[in-house]
């Protein structure tokens, strides 16, 4: 049913969806767990699939730390010799910069600091659609996912999400993806069989946990 469901989801009515989703719910009450090949009589093994299109993801968007959690890099102060300084063009850096990957982001994460990730969801059905322990996916660096549990109302469209966790190493961190738990199947949903996403991952350096200033004032406060 989860194979009929995903696979078929473009060529199905929203009433027959309706109907797909809720058998498969009463299914997996039944015998719940992860996607697993399905091997037929006649030998033909259906491959594992995971629900990607429940809910449907609109946008996934890399969030920046928060404005007082930002690394800032000093930049040493050049001094002026004059007007009469040659710079050669390096032409090689340059293409090098215009071939920047598109799923690189600009800026950068700090270890055990909290890092977010905002979502926009939908609800496909005319029924309340529970998403329980929806994670992030990452590889590379180590990285402590929080699991978040959310009701998405009927025929609800673009619901924010924010999905959060903590770097625990210093290093090259690829978010590929988010793990969901709805109509009681457990699905890993990677961005690259997302439509709507346009891109396979994304990858965020990891600098270490930098030593944060705090200021006090026994000035009253207005």
């Amino acid at each position: 049913m989860t194979f009929l469901l995903q696979v078929m989801w473009g060529q199905l009515t929203a009433a027959e969806r309706h109907e797909s989703a809720l058998q498969l719910q009463s299914l997996a009450a039944q015998c719940e767990g992860a996607p697993v090949p399905l091997v037929l009589d006649s030998g033909l093994v259906i491959p594992p699939v995971n629900l990607v299109m429940v809910p449907t993801t609109e946008s996934f968007v890399v969030q920046n730390l928060k404005s007082h959690l930002r690394p800032v890099k000093l930049e040493k102060t050049k001094e002026n010799f004059g007007p009469f300084l040659f710079t050669p063009i390096n032409f090689g850096s340059l293409e090098r910069k215009s071939n920047k990957a598109s799923n690189k982001i600009d800026y950068l994460w700090v270890a055990e600091e909290l890092c977010e990730v905002k979502l926009e969801l939908s609800n496909p059905f005319p029924f309340e659609l529970e998403v329980s322990n929806m994670r992030l996916l990452t590889s590379g660096a180590v990285f402590e996912s929080l699991p978040l549990t959310l009701t998405l109302p009927p025929d609800a469209t673009n619901v924010g999400v924010t999905l959060s966790g903590t770097s625990k190493e210093v290093g090259q961190l690829e978010i590929t993806g988010y793990s969901t738990h709805t109509l009681g199947v457990k699905s890993n949903c990677r961005l690259k069989n997302i439509p709507r996403i346009g891109e396979s991952m994304f990858s965020v350096e990891v600098i270490p946990a930098l030593p944060l200033l705090q200021v006090s004032s026994p000035l009253p406060t207005k």
